[in-house]
């Protein structure tokens, strides 16, 4: 999610189907919330955010080198 995301309904109806049909839990950040509350356990690397470990990551933005 970007700081000026305007695109956010299709990404709520995405959320809930995961939710819903397959039982999956996600959240939503902009990349600069990510780089202050991200953290990496080097010995497991398990990588969790507010406290939930994360299973995989969706960039809809921030992939690309501009």
């Amino acid at each position: 999610m970007e700081d000026n995301e305007r695109n956010k309904i299709d990404q709520k109806a995405l959320e809930t189907e995961l939710q819903f049909k397959h039982g999956i839990k996600s959240m939503r950040l902009n990349l600069t919330e990510i780089k202050s509350e991200i953290v990496l356990d080097e010995k497991t690397h398990v990588i969790t955010i507010r406290g939930k470990e994360i299973g995989f990551v969706y960039y809809r933005s921030g992939y690309q080198v501009e």
